[in-house]
């Protein structure tokens, strides 16, 4: 088996292989592993319509039972906007799709809204909870986020920041699991991806969010993957009943 994507050809028996995940992996390890594997650039995805199907089941799972009785007849029978951008996304991936651009432009900004629940020190609008909350983060993040961090006292709107300090509480294994990520991206990538995974949503999130959706659909695969690993890793996550993210 060779050792990176840039060493099989597409279609190959050892692409395919290559690109399928261990058969007792979970949800949240094969959403990793699809990344590591089919999207470790930003923009770019080389897999297997596998990856959209497994795209879609989890956003039945996550979505859970369609409701029985909208509210007002004709309206959707879906439960979570998060399930829809994903199902809008897995079989619209080509580019200038009008369905993928309006699903990942949703995804792209709900993320940073993620980040913000997983550093414990933002409110989800990016304010601190807490002046001690901001005292902490200037405290634990690397030093060279310092300078930038006095900047914004009030409220932290930089998602590659704000990704930061996500990843910078160890008490949530949601955080564990973005930094063995960027872990996993960086050996798919030999060492040559300058961006991990905020400086990379950070790349479009800003254009899609001041209206510009042009090209956040080409990480649209990106986003509904990594979307799996946070809803499917919250220590609140239950299949059936989870409703934190609907």
């Amino acid at each position: 088996m060779k050792d990176r994507i840039s060493d099989v050809v597409i279609g190959s028996p050892e692409f395919l292989a290559y690109m399928t995940p261990p058969a007792d992996a979970s949800r949240v390890e094969r959403a990793k592993f699809y990344i590591a594997r089919c999207t470790p650039w930003c923009g770019a995805f080389r897999g297997t319509s596998l990856v959209h199907r497994f795209i879609d089941e989890c956003a039945n799972e996550i979505n859970g039972p369609l409701l029985v009785d909208p509210i007002f007849p004709g309206d959707s029978k879906m439960r979570s906007p998060i399930a829809i951008a994903m199902k809008m996304i897995a079989p619209y991936h080509m580019l200038r799709s009008p369905e993928a651009q309006v699903g990942a432009t949703f995804l792209v900004v709900t993320l940073e809204n993620c980040f913000r629940q997983i550093s414990g020190l933002l409110d989800w609008e990016g304010k601190w909870m807490s002046s001690e909350c901001y005292a902490r983060a200037l405290d634990q993040i690397p030093e060279r986020y310092k300078g930038q961090l006095r900047k914004s006292r009030h409220r932290c709107s930089d998602v590659a920041l704000t990704y930061e300090l996500a990843i910078q509480n160890f008490n949530d294994v949601r955080a564990e699991h973005l930094r063995d990520l960027d872990q996993r991206i960086a050996a798919e990538t030999n060492g040559n991806n300058q961006y991990n995974i905020g400086r990379r949503i950070s790349l479009l999130r800003h254009r899609a969010a001041h209206g510009n959706p042009v090209g956040v659909d080409s990480d649209g695969i990106f986003y509904s993957l990594l979307m799996i690993i946070l809803v499917m890793s919250d220590p609140s996550w239950s299949a059936p009943s989870h409703n934190s993210y609907r």
